[in-house]
């Protein structure tokens, strides 16, 4: 029986250096249909899917065995290169990615595997990992077309862990938003349906 928890930090943290190490051309963020869902998935016994970065898509992936599952359902990540000239200390880039998923409304989170949602309203609170201040190398053809080479990021959100799942076919949905603070269309929305199939 499928089943959810939060990752740990360390596990987030290597979701985002695969994201940020892959040129932009053929990063599973970026993929809209779920062919480079094997990208970058050498972390033995885990498999990470990828939420958007802005707006909806269908993805299909196949799973391999013995593999648990890391989810990034919606987040803020921030790097020196995204905030020019600025050069924030480690602490002060990990606070800057705070503030949007801390607006987050709960009831805009979605996870749901095979048409059963396993999180809501306040347990997603157990959800939120920050992923601390990191070294990365950005490549030249980067997933935000910023400045290449080594540089800090640092990112927090919402992430789930998912283990269990039968062998054969699975649907997952996962997604949510951030809000306008002065109202209005939210500012940022990420949705994602997965057809899954289990090895």
């Amino acid at each position: 029986m499928a089943a959810v928890e939060p990752p740990t930090a360390e596990e987030v943290r290597t979701s985002w250096l695969r994201l940020l190490s892959e040129p932009r051309q053929g990063n599973p963020a970026v993929d809209n249909t779920g062919a480079k869902c094997q990208v970058g998935q050498t972390s033995a016994g885990l498999w990470f899917l990828q939420s958007t970065i802005g707006g909806s898509v269908n993805r299909a992936c196949t799973i391999p065995p013995g593999r648990e599952i890391i989810c990034n359902v919606l987040s803020c990540e921030l790097s020196h290169p995204e905030l020019p000239g600025e050069m924030l200390k480690d602490f002060d880039l990990e606070a800057r990615t705070r503030p949007a998923i801390e607006s987050v409304d709960k009831g805009t989170l979605n996870f749901i595997v095979d048409n059963h949602s396993l999180i809501s309203g306040e347990e997603w609170e157990a959800y939120k990992v920050i992923t601390p201040s990191s070294e990365v190398d950005f490549p030249a053809d980067n997933l935000f077309r910023v400045q290449r080479g080594l540089t800090r990021f640092a990112a927090y959100g919402f992430y789930v862990k998912l283990t269990g799942l039968k062998r054969g076919p699975h649907t997952l949905y996962f997604g949510g938003a951030v809000p306008n603070p002065d109202g209005g269309p939210a500012i940022f929305e990420t949705a994602v349906n997965y057809n899954l199939t289990q090895l």
